[in-house]
């Protein structure tokens, strides 16, 4: 299991990369998912050039195929060693639900509400109430939760009958 905890660093890291490329590439694709009157403020906003963008689309799409990789290699070392149904479940849960909880304290918490660097990166921003209003999302984040824990099933269903 300590390779799950190194692959889900990994993830994180591939993450917070994404995270960063598309607020300095594509903020509005970054602030779909933030609260209302930040999302609105961005979405307002002058377009950058077209080749920040496209670069911004080529950065994300080679990390979402890195993203994707540590999740093949999760299951495929997980079948190269013949774990059972319940270390794959637990792998995957570990990888997803790692991810989920990672989201919601460091992005979600420390970075909107408590250190203010889409603030400072977006001065247009200040005073928005949405970087007070931590769990705006809440609903949305205990949705996927639960959704992660079903996929992770699905998945360990199907590496053990494969």
């Amino acid at each position: 299991m300590l390779l799950s905890f190194m692959q889900l660093l990994i993830l994180l890291v591939l993450v917070v990369i994404t995270l960063a490329v598309g607020v300095i590439f594509i903020p509005k694709i970054a602030v779909l998912s933030a609260p209302q009157d930040i999302k609105k403020i961005m979405l307002a906003r002058e377009d950058y050039p077209k080749w920040r963008t496209i670069l911004g689309i080529i950065l994300l799409l080679i990390l979402f195929l890195l993203i994707l990789g540590i999740f093949i290699w999760a299951g495929v070392d997980a079948k190269s060693n013949h774990y059972s149904f319940s270390m794959i479940f637990i792998r995957y849960l570990i990888l997803f639900e790692g991810y989920k909880i990672f989201d919601m304290i460091c992005f979600d918490y420390i970075l909107l509400t408590k250190l203010n660097v889409f603030q400072k990166m977006f001065p247009e921003t200040i005073g928005c109430k949405g970087y007070e209003s931590y769990g705006f999302n809440l609903k949305s984040q205990i949705t996927k939760l639960i959704v992660f824990a079903i996929i992770s099933y699905i998945i360990a269903l199907i590496l053990i009958n494969t």
